[in-house]
């Protein structure tokens, strides 16, 4: 594609349909990096499931807002928080595993999202895949060396949205 691929991000509607990936890909990476990050938090012990639910909604909301602060709200996905909110009412936080399956939702997302056509998302979506899981492997690693699980849920309960 060479030069032409420079070219591509100078074109309006392309650069939109970038961006909206961008953002919703963004969104669902921000709901499994929430979603395992307070499944730390669960595994030990401290917290029950709406001290849970209630620090994972906290953090969603408080990075969801901070990073689209500047992105118009046309640009947004208009059922972001609700997607959020509903996947927060299924999980069972005792269920979410510790390896790359807690984050199969925005590697599927990354190639459902991607604004180019199906026979590149068969064609490359392996490839696309391993990307954001090598990706992933890194998060993983650093979580678990710097997320303290009762640490957190300490300093949760003294908040005051952790009813502290």
């Amino acid at each position: 594609m060479g030069i032409k691929f420079r070219v591509l991000f100078e074109d309006e509607t392309f650069s939109a349909e970038i961006h909206k990936a961008s953002v919703k890909l963004f969104l669902s990476c921000l709901s499994d990096l929430t979603l395992y990050a307070v499944a730390m938090v669960a595994r030990a012990g401290v917290l029950n499931d709406a001290e849970l639910n209630a620090l994972a909604r906290h953090c969603h909301d408080r990075a969801h807002r901070a990073a689209l602060a500047e992105v118009p709200p046309e640009r947004r996905p208009e059922n972001a928080e609700a997607a959020f909110a509903n996947r927060l009412n299924t999980v069972r936080w005792a269920d979410i595993p510790d390896g790359p399956e807690a984050f199969s939702g925005s590697e599927a997302d990354l190639i459902r999202v991607a604004p180019v056509s199906d026979q590149f998302k068969d064609l490359d979506g392996e490839i696309v895949a391993n990307s954001i899981r090598f990706r992933w492997h890194d998060v993983r690693d650093q979580m678990r060396k710097r997320l303290r699980g009762a640490e957190v849920a300490d300093d949760w309960r003294q908040m005051p949205d952790g009813k502290g």
